[in-house]
C-alpha cells in the first residue's frame, strides 16, 4: 500500500465502482452487534437501544418511554440556561482557534477500496481533518503517528490491526499504538438494510460522521499522557471522563464541520442517547476503567465532561488529568483541577440530573 505523509495525508486504494450488496430482507437486529452505546433505532415499530453486554455492544428492546410534549419537540426554540450560554461561549472561542489551526501531525488514512464512492467514508475522512485541527487548537502534542483504517466490514481493516483489536464495532482504537479504525458497514444495522444510504436522521449522521473524532480524542488522551511521562495513566482515568470527554470532543468537531451550535448538538444528544435508562447511575458508578454501567459512561460522561468544562472554563480540562502526577484517581484529579473528585461528582450528578429532567 502506498503511504504519503505530510500535513494531512490519505492513502487510498481506488476501484471504479462501489460494490455494495443489497439485502432485500430486513434483518432481525435483537442481540446483534451495534455501534455506540446509547444509540437507538426503530425496527418494525419496535425501538431498540445499543447496550454493553460483556465486551460486546448489542441491540436490546428499549423500555417504553412517554411521548415528548410539543414543548419538548425538536422544533421548539431552545431555551438557554446560564450553563448553556457558558458552553456556547466556550465553543465559539475554540471555533476561532480551530479555523486558524494548522495541524502538522503525521497521519496515514487508509480506505477500503470498496468505499471510493462512499459519502459516509468521505464524511469520515473530512471529520479527521477537523478533529486534528481541534487537537492543534488544544495544543495536543504528537509522540507517534496516527494510522486510521476506514473499512466496509471487518476484512479490510483486520489485515492491519493487531489481533486483540479486531472488533466488529463501528469504531475503535488499539491502545497506545496510534491505530484507529471505523467499520462503516456496522451502521447499516440501524435500518439501512445492509447498504449505505442517505442519513435517516441527524443523530445517525452525528454517530457515523463523528465516530472517528471520538477515536481521535482517545488518541489525544494517550499522546498527552505519554508526553507527560504518565504511560500507566489509563489505569486511573475515570471511565466517565475517558468516554465522556471523547464524546464532548466529537460534538465540538461535528459542530465545527456542520456549522451548527453546540446547544443544538447538546439537545440532540440528550434526546437520543438513552439518558433516562442511565439515570439510575451516579457518576461514581461509571468511574471504573472497565465500567460495567451498561455503557452509561458515554451519555452520563458527556454531560459530566460538559460540567467540568463549565466549572473550569477550559475545554482542555478533558485532558488535564493526563498531565497531572499521582498514584490514584482522587489525587490525580485534585492535582489537575484544585478541587476534590468527591465534591465534583456531587455537583456533576446534579447537573446530569438536570439534563435528564430536561428531556423527560
Amino acid at each position: 500500500m502506498n503511504r504519503e505523509v505530510f500535513k494531512f495525508s490519505i492513502a487510498l486504494s481506488l476501484i471504479t465502482s462501489l460494490a455494495l450488496v443489497p439485502n432485500s430482507q430486513a434483518a432481525e437486529i435483537l442481540n446483534t452487534a451495534c455501534p455506540t452505546v446509547g444509540k437507538s433505532t426503530v425496527k418494525s415499530g419496535i425501538k431498540y437501544l445499543c447496550v454493553k453486554s460483556g465486551k460486546k455492544y448489542l441491540w436490546q428492546k428499549a423500555p417504553l418511554t412517554k411521548t415528548p410534549t410539543p414543548s419538548q419537540s425538536s422544533t421548539t426554540q431552545p431555551l438557554f440556561s446560564e450553563n448553556d450560554k457558558k458552553l456556547e461561549a466556550i465553543y465559539e472561542s475554540i471555533k476561532v482557534k480551530i479555523t486558524s489551526a494548522n495541524p502538522t501531525y503525521e497521519i496515514q488514512v487508509n480506505v477500503d477500496p470498496i468505499l471510493n464512492k462512499s459519502v459516509w467514508a468521505q464524511d469520515s475522512i473530512n471529520s479527521i481533518k477537523s478533529a486534528t485541527k481541534l487537537m492543534r487548537a488544544l495544543e495536543v502534542p504528537q509522540t507517534q503517528p496516527m494510522k486510521i483504517y476506514i473499512s466496509w466490514g471487518d476484512g479490510y481493516k483486520n489485515q492491519y490491526l493487531p489481533t486483540y483489536c479486531q472488533n466488529s464495532i463501528l469504531g475503535g482504537g488499539c491502545g497506545q499504538t496510534g491505530i484507529m479504525f471505523a467499520n462503516l458497514k456496522v451502521a447499516t444495522n440501524w435500518g439501512y438494510n445492509g447498504v449505505e444510504a442517505p442519513y435517516k436522521s441527524e443523530m445517525d449522521k452525528l454517530t457515523i460522521q463523528a465516530n472517528l473524532p471520538h477515536e481521535v480524542s482517545h488518541y489525544a488522551q494517550t499522546e498527552i499522557q505519554l508526553f507527560a511521562g504518565n504511560k500507566d495513566f489509563w489505569m486511573f482515568n475515570p471511565a466517565w471522563l475517558r468516554e465522556g470527554g471523547a464524546e464532548y470532543f466529537k460534538l465540538l468537531s461535528y459542530a465545527y464541520d456542520n456549522k451548527v451550535s453546540y446547544k443544538y448538538l447538546h439537545d440532540l444528544y440528550a434526546r437520543n442517547s438513552g439518558l433516562e435508562r442511565c439515570s439510575k447511575f451516579t457518576l461514581i458508578k461509571v468511574s471504573a476503567h472497565d465500567s460495567q454501567a451498561d455503557g452509561c459512561e458515554y451519555g452520563i460522561g458527556l454531560f459530566a465532561a460538559e460540567y467540568l468544562v463549565i466549572k473550569t472554563g477550559r475545554i482542555d480540562s478533558i485532558f488535564a488529568m493526563g498531565k497531572a502526577a499521582g498514584s490514584d484517581t482522587a489525587t490525580i484529579f485534585k492535582n489537575a483541577f484544585g478541587f476534590s473528585l468527591a465534591d465534583f461528582t456531587t455537583e456533576a450528578d446534579k447537573y446530569v440530573a438536570s439534563v435528564v429532567a430536561s428531556v423527560k
